[in-house]
């Protein structure tokens, strides 16, 4: 098990470093995670400095985490989502589902095709020409209609 820290020092920077690096005996229940958590907080004696924890999300792990708290008596402690694991998630299950691998085939399919047409290539960049000329008419009457309404 890594417990990390991650704080902002006197100066306003953040800083993060690994407190401890260990191995934890089997069961990897809620209780052992947080007895382990504990006595380092206890070693480093910054246990009544913690604020909050992030983990995987796992239940168990969120159970350890309520645990902690408690057995710390913190009454500002704080469980925090770890936002990236739970981002990754979501990706994973879309890919399983076939939404974003078929939007995907259909880039590389476009991108084949347009790569390998001299004639596709410059159909693409008049659309792209057009589309530019179209933004700009746009922009010159927003800018047009923006002094006409300061007059």
């Amino acid at each position: 098990m890594v417990i990390t820290i991650h704080f902002i020092n006197d100066d306003w920077k953040f800083e993060h470093f690994v407190l401890d690096v260990f191995y934890l005996p089997s069961s990897h229940d809620a209780l052992t995670i947080k007895n382990a958590v504990v006595e380092v907080m206890n070693n480093l004696n910054i246990e009544n400095r913690l604020i909050g924890i992030t983990n995987d999300n796992e239940a168990k792990m969120i159970s350890a985490t309520k645990r902690i708290g408690l057995e710390l008596n913190l009454q500002e402690f704080q469980y925090y989502h770890y936002t990236a694991h739970i981002l990754n998630l979501i990706v994973e299950a879309a890919l399983s589902i076939g939404i974003i691998s078929e939007l995907v085939k259909k880039l590389k399919t476009f991108i084949s095709i347009v790569r390998n047409s001299p004639k596709q290539m410059d159909k693409l960049k008049s659309i792209l020409k057009l589309k530019m000329l179209l933004l700009k008419c746009h922009f010159l009457i927003v800018q047009l209609g923006e002094t006409i309404h300061t007059i």
